[in-house]
């Protein structure tokens, strides 16, 4: 599993590939408490990429801290959902499991709600819909001044004030 994403914090400290301290505090009750600042909400298309080793997703993700990045509620149900739909799903299930062990996950709230739903109403009235899962995905990060990583930039860039960025080249 680290082979495909990213060894253990302890792992790689012992490898000596980085510091133990780099950023992220230590013990098993500092996973839940509050990280500011919050930066990134990764996409489910980025996840995808990642699990796949396309692109350089892993690459980025694998640089960048654990607690400035996000998953979200939203993720969870559409990779269940190819899960369920999978011949064999236990890898990339294992590696998700892995990710969900050691990044926040967001609920869609009810501040995620009142700014997904603002934000259908301004791309409905200017004839410019994103898809519902993109909508909600847009509504957390807006919610939590958080920037989106997607390689489905043209679908979040119709939503004003939310920052996107392409981890994928």
């Amino acid at each position: 599993m680290g082979k495909l994403l990213r060894r253990s914090r302890q792992a790689e400290s012992r490898l000596g590939r980085i510091p133990p301290d780099r950023g992220h505090a230590q013990g098993p009750a500092s996973r839940h408490a509050a990280r500011v600042p919050v930066k990134y909400l990764l996409d489910t298309n980025t996840l995808i990429y990642a699990f796949r080793g396309t692109g350089g997703v892993r690459a980025r993700m694998n640089g960048t801290s654990d607690a400035d990045m996000n998953l979200c509620a939203v993720n969870l149900f559409e990779l269940e959902f190819g899960f369920a739909k999978s011949a064999n799903p236990g890898p990339q299930r294992a590696l998700l499991d892995e990710l969900v062990q050691r990044l926040r996950v967001l609920p869609l709230d009810s501040a995620s709600a009142e700014s997904a739903g603002q934000i259908k109403a301004h791309l409905q009235q200017a004839g410019t819909p994103i898809g519902p899962y993109d909508l909600l995905i847009a509504g957390i990060a807006m919610a939590h001044n958080l920037i989106v990583v997607s390689r489905n930039v043209s679908e979040f860039s119709r939503v004003p004030g939310l920052r996107v960025e392409n981890w994928y080249h």
